[in-house]
């Protein structure tokens, strides 16, 4: 099965909450995986808002860190339960 990239991601950008949250993402990092990952992660705008607000509030541009935090998110839990699950030591 072929997916086309770019079609995805217009998809997945459709609303102006998915388009702000993969434009501050892709500022922070232009990387494919990482972008397409981020927006399977969080699925709904509300988790999406959720996101942007952390990255507003803290300013955070630690990719290894913003993964975790959408992990979070998108499970509904907190980071230190994430980073405990999938054995993060940082």
């Amino acid at each position: 099965m072929s997916i086309d990239i770019q079609e995805f991601i217009k998809k997945n950008t459709s609303t102006p909450i998915a388009k702000k949250f993969y434009n501050m993402l892709k500022e922070i990092w232009d990387e494919e995986n990482f972008l397409i990952s981020m927006l399977l992660d969080l699925k709904t705008d509300e988790k999406k808002q959720k996101m942007i607000d952390l990255l507003e509030e803290t300013g955070l541009t630690d990719t290894d860190e913003i993964i975790v935090h959408c992990m979070a998110i998108r499970d509904n839990t907190d980071v230190a339960t994430i980073k405990e699950r999938y054995g993060f030591d940082w």
